[in-house]
């Protein structure tokens, strides 16, 4: 029964999701602002470079007003594999919007940092590493990986930065030291511990992640939601699909 159980949540998180959020942010003035969200690809074979594709192509669909992708690119910075970067991200030529993006804690460990960077760089997708970009009036705040102690958190306390301010951080429990008054935080990194309880619920997250899983956290020092990404690190994913979000963020009500 237990096999069973878990063969059957295996299946069922075989399939990249798109996840749809509506949420009020007390410092937007952007109303209906839609983003997409695709976290997570480690691009180490061929089988996560397909994911990817379709995760890719799923977030375009949704014509969003912005697209970022919050970290880890791949594991291993093997020609083959930074081809896949390469092709995954060639594709946002067609976004019709900006696309952004910060690295993650496996980008640095990849043993040719510097050249992933120059294939990034080769595709639509603009890498923020604690600088800011604005869009339609939204000022896009990237950090660079914190948990090796690269993300400048003062880039968040910027006189620069408007009403409406977006951080990418990849390691979400970094959150408590962001600094100023950002409106939202979008984070990956915990892939939503991969291995869940029925439910979604993690049975592991990695550094990083222990107090922001998945989902969103209205209550958090800035408010944060956490992608459960689209790669995969272990042997599969139960009861946790992959994703690509679509949020779309307004002012609260009056």
């Amino acid at each position: 029964m237990v096999a069973a159980t878990a063969l059957e949540g295996a299946v069922s998180s075989s399939e990249v999701r798109l996840e749809r959020r509506n949420i009020s942010l007390a410092r937007w003035d952007a109303p209906g602002f839609r983003i997409a969200q695709i976290s997570d690809v480690h691009l180490n074979n061929t089988g996560m470079r397909d994911k990817a594709l379709q995760a890719v192509h799923l977030a375009m669909k949704q014509k969003p007003d912005l697209l970022v992708f919050t970290g880890d690119f791949l594991n291993k910075a093997k020609p083959e594999c930074l081809g896949y970067v390469k092709e995954v991200f060639d594709h946002l030529g067609d976004a019709g919007c900006p696309c952004f993006a910060v690295p993650g804690n496996h980008d640095y460990t990849c043993e040719d940092t510097g050249r992933l960077f120059e294939v990034i760089a080769a595709t639509p997708l603009h890498l923020l590493r604690n600088q800011i970009a604005e869009v339609h009036g939204i000022s896009i705040a990237g950090l660079d990986d914190a948990y090796h102690g690269l993300a400048q958190f003062e880039t968040t306390k910027s006189s620069e930065l408007s009403v409406s301010t977006l951080v990418l951080l990849h390691e979400p429990d970094y959150v408590r030291q962001v600094q100023g008054t950002p409106s939202l935080v979008l984070s990956g990194h915990s892939h939503g511990g991969e291995i869940c309880l029925p439910g979604g619920i993690p049975i592991h997250t990695p550094i990083g992640a222990s107090i922001y899983k998945g989902g969103y956290y209205p209550d958090a020092p800035t408010p944060i939601y956490v992608s459960r990404g689209v790669g995969t690190l272990g042997p599969c994913r139960i009861f946790c699909p992959p994703e690509v979000t679509l949020i779309t963020v307004n002012a609260p009500q009056s």
